[in-house]
């Protein structure tokens, strides 16, 4: 298993994560938001990918806040449904927070990772040390992880 950076012709192949994990999902959607990567934006998001024996079977995206560049969202942690609950996503999520704290030295203060995400899935989250900050709809959260010094 290797993570590294998406490269912009892997991402169909993670299109097809995605839309096969959130059926109803307008592709369009998550398309847009990953190809900023590779755009010319100011602020652009960076996708990691798992791979094993060259194929992909996760990803995750993470970005600096336009509104604070103290915090970070966390966004489209996903693995191909044969391999969830094997630790890959766990992986994906623990890589990231590692190149954020790797960021913290250039700030004074402390830094944030923020994600909204379902009830259901917010366990997940918590074993990281994400706590729900505020609720949203019924079934919907943001969660935020701060990281000190």
């Amino acid at each position: 298993m290797k993570i590294c950076r998406l490269k912009k012709e892997e991402i169909e192949e993670v299109l097809k994560i995605i839309k096969n994990n959130y059926p109803k999902i307008d592709k369009k959607h998550p398309r847009g938001e990953i190809l900023e990567m590779f755009g010319d934006a100011l602020i652009k998001p960076k996708y990691l990918v798992v791979k094993e024996k060259s194929k992909i079977i996760g990803i995750a995206g993470y970005m600096q806040s336009y509104e604070d560049y103290n915090i970070y969202e966390l966004f489209w942690v996903n693995v191909k449904k044969e391999f969830q609950g094997k630790g890959i996503g766990t992986e994906l999520v623990n890589q990231i927070i590692k190149e954020i704290k790797k960021l913290k030295g250039e700030y004074k203060k402390a830094l944030l990772i923020e994600l909204s995400v379902t009830d259901a899935k917010s366990r997940f989250y918590k074993k990281f040390g994400f706590k729900v900050i505020k609720r949203l709809r019924k079934k919907d959260c943001i969660m935020a992880l701060q990281l000190t010094k």
